[in-house]
């Protein structure tokens, strides 16, 4: 949003933050938007630091990736009114990619995206990892980013009840339900030509 402040953090030991910068970009600016593609791109610019290789090759199902950031902080005001991060730790997981579909999303209140290549694991990226990036656990590059979306409900279905749970007074039939538990990501591919356009390369 036109007016936010951002934050530019670096841990580099656990329970441990160093707060690196701050910043008020302007939009169309500095902060770019593509509701379209679920993505931003923040620019900051004279600031040394290391950076991430990317990569836009395929992704296939089997292949071994990861997840990283720092999710699941707590912000809070210092008596001078100044932002406090609190358990700010570096988490990382690991999983395979469980199937590749090009879809539509909807990401919160925001309009639908146009079709995208995505991916999906079956181990759960956590809450704030939205927007950070999964990469390849083998070599590191960057592939696509994580979409952040809530668990619904695929299937519902009335079950006929075990006998013992019917004499305990359950009834004859009982409602199970499945519900779905991936995660998604979006290839990096979606925002090439914007990234390229910044500057950006391989």
């Amino acid at each position: 949003m036109a007016g936010d402040r951002y934050d530019l953090v670096q841990s580099l030991l656990p329970n441990t933050a160093m707060n690196s910068g701050q910043f008020i970009p302007v939009v169309g600016t500095d902060l770019h938007f593509f509701p379209d593609r679920d993505a931003a791109i923040l620019q900051l610019g004279g600031i040394d630091r290391p950076y991430v290789s990317l990569g836009y090759n395929d992704i296939s199902p089997g292949e071994e990736i990861g997840v990283a950031g720092y999710p699941l902080p707590r912000l809070i005001l210092d008596a001078n009114g100044s932002l406090q991060l609190v358990n700010l730790i570096y988490r990382v997981a690991k999983g395979v990619v469980t199937s590749t579909v090009r879809q539509s999303l909807t990401p919160g209140l925001e309009p639908v995206t146009i079709e995208l290549k995505t991916i999906e694991v079956n181990f759960l990226f956590v809450p704030g990892n939205s927007g950070g990036p999964i990469f390849d656990a083998e070599t590191g590059r960057v592939l696509a980013y994580v979409h952040g979306f809530m668990d619904s409900q695929i299937v519902q279905r009335y079950s006929d009840t075990i006998q013992e749970n019917i004499s305990a007074g359950a009834p004859a039939k009982h409602i199970q339900a499945l519900h779905a538990v991936y995660s998604l990501g979006i290839k990096l591919d979606a925002i090439r030509t914007e990234l390229e356009g910044f500057g950006v390369t391989l």
